[in-house]
């Protein structure tokens, strides 16, 4: 055993207490890491949002007057060609809230990730600010990034088909605020092929992935042909072409998270090996279980932000607002309280986040 391998372990089994059912917000007081990885998404969202505006049509425009207020530039229409299933507004807006990147890069310091390692990032378009808080947590880190996305979304995610998860992308890789693009991209949708959808859904985005297909980029665009091959994709991208330490699982894709009952017993948060028995299945996030592979599984935002103190749909910093300048005290300042047990609980339905 390597002394890296050594120390991986020994933090493993000694770093990450979760009991309660709360997952601490910060065991670590916030450092000049966090504070410049704050910035970088602040930045991107102003990125993603001038992008954006250039791109809607008046009635967008108005819509998301009301439900980006914030203008964070990652939310997106309740209705378009790229909508699979439904989704909640107010997890969607909470989920561009910036101290998720301090949380994320917090749960992977505590995994012991080290400069150089790997992270797989499997994620569908429909929590693209999570992609955003990820990425942009893990590339903070001198770590690499390893995205397979999908196109498709729920309603309120990358759903504006002016500026689809595609255009985001770009917007962000030309910035030069995310380095590391996607390794690959799928259309997503029952299958991952978009069966069961709507023709004129499943039509925009298969038409959409030729598209794709046809630009230059180092992103392999596929369109899967069955199950299977999408799920061996996954897993040869994820763990022997670029061998990850870690895996962030974001949202309910079936490739991604699996299907049953069993998986909605599964905590959302940071998950260490050997404290979950898999159930039978193939998906990637089984996979990596299985495998003895940390795991960072975001599901369920209303019980993630709670227990971690990240305020549910509440008004945040304006990006276009806030000074970059900003403080620690500051940044704390942005934490809910400890009582805040407002609202009901979210449903979780793994579906919703095709």
């Amino acid at each position: 055993m390597s002394w890296r391998h050594g120390l991986r372990l020994w933090l493993l089994l000694v770093g990450l207490a979760i009991s309660s059912g709360h997952l601490a917000r910060a065991e670590r007081p916030l450092d000049e890491g966090d504070l410049a990885a704050l910035r970088t998404h602040v930045m991107a969202c102003r990125a993603l949002y001038e992008a954006r505006d250039q791109r809607l049509t008046a009635a967008e425009r108005e819509e998301l007057s009301r439900t980006d207020h914030m203008r964070t530039g990652l939310i997106g229409v309740e209705e378009s060609r790229l909508i699979t299933t439904s989704g909640l507004l107010s997890a969607k807006r909470t989920t561009t809230h910036p101290l998720w990147v301090v949380v994320i890069r917090n749960w992977l310091r505590d995994f012991g990730l080290q400069p150089g390692d790997r992270v797989a990032i499997a994620a569908s378009g429909s929590f693209p600010a999570l992609i955003l808080a990820a990425r942009i947590a893990v590339e903070s880190l001198e770590c690499e990034p390893v995205i397979i996305a999908s196109l498709s979304t729920s309603r309120y995610g990358a759903s504006i088909e002016s500026f689809d998860l595609w255009d985001m992308e770009q917007t962000l890789l030309e910035s030069g605020l995310i380095t590391t693009p996607f390794r690959g991209l799928s259309p997503g949708g029952n299958r991952d092929r978009m069966h069961g959808s709507e023709p004129y859904v499943m039509q925009h985005v298969l038409r959409r992935m030729e598209e794709i297909q046809e630009m230059p980029s180092s992103t392999a665009v596929r369109v899967p042909a069955t199950f299977r091959e999408s799920y061996n994709w996954r897993i040869s991208t994820f763990f022997e072409d670029y061998p990850a330490q870690v895996l962030i699982n974001i949202g309910g894709h079936a490739i991604n998270f699996g299907a049953g009952a069993r998986l909605l017993e599964l905590p959302a948060g940071p998950i260490r090996p050997g404290v979950w028995d898999a159930p039978d299945g193939n998906s990637v996030l089984l996979h990596a279980v299985r495998h003895n592979i940390p795991v960072i599984h975001l599901l369920n935002v209303r019980g993630l932000a709670r227990a971690t103190d990240i305020p549910y749909d509440a008004d945040q910093p304006d990006v276009f607002e806030l000074n970059l300048d900003f403080s620690r005290r500051t940044v704390e300042s942005w934490w809910a309280g400890r009582d805040d047990e407002s609202g009901s609980p979210e449903e979780v339905n793994p579906q919703e986040n095709n």
